[in-house]
């Protein structure tokens, strides 16, 4: 064992005690650098330690929503209900901060504990003995840091995003949609140059003007410094807001704004210092000083640029692990999937697949699907079994889909406006909660998490991300009724048309425009996406396996679009449990 894969000795000696699996990846990225840590189950409690820099956090699964407390059994308030909760595990944080000698920091989310410790390997057991005690006599369980549930398959799971590293015990569901979310973040966050440039002259102002006030009036060489630093600051900023990331061409547009900022605003004190006098204006070419100021600001637009880069990237890594510490799965747009090659199929539950038969029709559609992904160049899994038995699907009338529909394109409109007003935005949803449920009735339908969603806003991107790319199932659905045609694999619905479309009809009217498909036409399309998705996953993991051949499709589309027909051939399940139980 080389010198850098050895454990470090503070792990070393904490994992003596608690036996877990070791971690220590490296990656190329000089951003990212490596990870290093310890994971596994301790007393049926999901946790990990990562070492961070000289010190070292400890992350524990926890779900305090189950918190035992006699005293809260009569409250009905959600909110006042968890503020007595998080007021309990500060409780567990002023005990650690007394008892633990080298304790830095505690954070807690509705799903994990994330403990930072000093280099002590005492110190380190001693704040997992006393947390796990504390929670433990309190009734709280482990479950996925996200979600808190577990209703798949829970492993360590790497994200690795712009400078940010982390590893957390994920379940299978929110894995996938994690990696979704940032997929998508990757497909439609681009650089505007343009845009960006001109946010770039308008962020130089607020410096540029200082900078100018304090040339006018000849104050200090500090304050002079100091406003100066202040346009490269402001250059890069008014770029990040207007232009939404930082690219190669993107610093070098921040360092020709930077460099125009300063010299205009430097003309400017000539021109005003000199009455006007453009002939004396011209000495500033001359200005040894302006040649030094040039450098400075170039040098630094060239590092907060860099850093901006960094910052805004929407580059990332999905990591995840095994029991025996196999990799179980890899999505990244770098070079770090490619590396590596021991790739395992993400395991389908058992209760999916339990007694689970397939009828001729199913068999005969499983062969036409294949031919025809082969057909397409793609790669096929010759023992795969269709995702439902035609002889368990179950079709709805015209009304529960048009409902369906029309709810799940709601919940899309309601994401839209959390992402403009954020918490402002209850008047707005209220207005359009009433506008859809007038025309089709959706507020009978509406799912728990749906209810939720609306009734409250939440800054949880995984949430916002799930429910706004929801837009690309009611075009499916209405397909279903011989409504709408579906655009190709690789275009993203037109939502306002969708929206326009729902707005200009009603309930009535569509039910009495809709001519439900087969059920033979709705069951092969499901079966050729859900061999799609198997494709774009095997592609994405196994890029070595298949001479690089990129997947010609939008993998988000056939996601979705899949997830609208799993609903439509078991209507009895709600929407989220259907997701909850997709496997490719």
């Amino acid at each position: 064992m080389s010198k850098k894969d050895e454990m470090d000795e503070i792990l070393k000696e904490v994992n003596k005690k608690y036996n877990l699996k070791y971690i220590n990846e490296n990656f190329s990225e000089p951003a990212i650098g490596s990870i290093e840590s310890i994971e596994g189950i301790v007393d049926e409690f999901y946790i990990s330690i990562k070492k961070d820099g000289r010190d070292y956090v400890i992350i524990l699964n926890v779900d305090i929503r189950k918190m035992k407390d006699k005293d809260m059994m009569f409250l009905n308030s959600e909110k006042i209900d968890m503020a007595l909760k998080q007021e309990k595990i500060e409780k567990l944080f002023k005990r650690l901060k007394k008892y633990v000698e080298k304790f830095k920091s505690a954070n807690f989310t509705e799903n994990y504990i994330e403990l930072e410790i000093g280099e002590s390997a005492k110190d380190i057991q001693q704040a997992i003995d006393i947390s796990l005690k504390f929670l433990k006599k309190e009734g709280i369980k482990s479950k996925c840091a996200l979600c808190g549930k577990d209703d798949s398959p829970i492993e360590y799971t790497i994200i690795i995003k712009a400078i940010g590293k982390d590893g957390y015990h994920l379940c299978d569901s929110c894995t996938k949609r994690k990696e979704i979310e940032l997929r998508r973040k990757k497909e439609t966050v681009k650089e505007k140059k343009l845009l960006g440039f001109l946010g770039s002259l308008l962020g130089g102002l607020v410096g540029g003007i200082f900078w100018l006030l304090t040339l006018i009036f000849n104050l200090n060489l500090l304050l002079k410094a100091f406003t100066l630093i202040l346009i490269p600051l402001g250059v890069i900023y008014g770029f990040l807001k207007l232009g939404k990331m930082v690219n190669k061409s993107g610093i070098t547009l921040i360092c020709i704004s930077s460099i125009m900022s300063v010299w205009f605003y430097r003309l400017l004190f000539i021109l005003i210092a000199g009455k006007l006098n453009f002939t004396k204006a011209g000495y500033i070419i001359l200005d040894n000083n302006m040649i030094i100021i040039s450098v400075i600001c170039f040098i630094l637009s060239i590092i907060g640029g860099y850093l901006a880069a960094v910052e805004s990237s929407t580059d990332y890594i999905i990591k995840r692990f095994g029991r025996d510490n196999n990799t179980l799965f890899v999505s990244s747009n770098s070079k770090e999937a490619e590396n590596s090659k021991e790739i395992l199929d993400i395991k389908i539950p058992a209760s999916l697949i339990d007694n689970f038969e397939m009828t001729e029709k199913d068999k005969e559609r499983m062969i036409r699907n294949i031919e025809k992904i082969k057909l397409e160049g793609l790669p096929f899994h010759l023992a795969m079994p269709v995702s439902i038995s035609e002889s368990k699907a179950v079709i709805p009338n015209k009304e529960a889909i048009i409902k369906r529909a029309a709810a799940m394109q709601m919940t899309g409109v309601v994401s839209e406006l959390y992402n403009e007003f954020g918490e402002n935005a209850q008047e707005n949803i209220n207005q359009v909660l009433e506008m859809f449920n007038q025309k089709y009735g959706i507020k009978e339908i509406l799912t728990d998490e749906e209810k939720k969603y609306l009734e409250k806003y939440t800054d949880d991107e995984i949430v916002q991300t799930n429910f706004n790319w929801r837009y690309e199932c009611p075009p499916v659905l209405l397909w279903s009724l011989s409504l709408k045609e579906l655009t190709d694999l690789n275009t993203i619905c037109d939502f306002r048309k969708t929206i326009e479309y729902f707005m200009e009809n009603d309930l009535e009217t569509l039910m009495n425009k809709a001519k439900l498909r087969s059920k033979d036409e709705i069951m092969d399309m499901l079966d050729y996406l859900y061999r799609l998705n198997w494709s774009a996953v095997e592609l994405r993991i196994r890029p070595e396996n298949h001479n690089n051949k990129k997947f010609p499709y939008d993998e988000s589309i056939i996601h979705f679009r899949r997830l609208a027909l799993e609903w439509l051939v078991q209507p009895e399940k709600s929407i989220e449990d259907v997701e909850a139980e997709i496997h490719t």
